[in-house]
């Protein structure tokens, strides 16, 4: 009977001292760049558009893979002002060739300020990219838009 006791106190001991993971903090957002958007596109010479993705606003960077050889793609990446492609603000462009060979690897530019975007309502910063091909008539590359 004793050593029944002493079970059962040593198993209710460990329950208040186990650590309750319930209780913890998570933070929804870790350190480091985050992925908004990615995806296969389709550039072309008339240019073609991705969707809108919203920003917290802090910096945003460009990552490209998969240009083919003799090819030049042109990243723009515009802000929406949501009243139509007219009135959208440009942000940054970014040019990258495939040289002889293509680009295999992914290539990120480095960092852009996304802070002047934020606007409306929900203090966000909304992007989207306009791809397009100047050496072929298309080519597809991934691309990611990191916040």
């Amino acid at each position: 009977m004793k050593k029944t006791i002493n079970i059962f106190l040593s198993f209710v001991l460990a329950l208040f001292l186990t650590p309750n993971v319930t209780q913890a903090e998570i933070s929804p957002m870790t350190a480091g760049w985050q992925t908004i958007l990615s995806g296969y596109y389709t550039a072309t010479e008339i240019g073609v558009r991705s969707h809108i993705v919203e920003s917290g606003g802090g910096d945003i960077r460009l990552c490209i893979n998969g240009v083919n050889a003799n090819n030049l793609v042109t990243v723009i990446i515009m802000s929406d002002n949501g009243d139509g492609d007219a009135v959208d603000s440009f942000v940054i462009s970014h040019n990258i060739g495939g040289g002889t060979t293509g680009i295999t690897t992914k290539y990120c530019f480095p960092a852009d300020d996304a802070r002047p975007f934020v606007d409306g309502t929900n203090n966000k910063a909304e992007f989207y990219l306009k791809l397009y091909s100047k050496g072929q008539p298309t080519d597809t590359v991934y691309v990611e838009l990191q916040d």
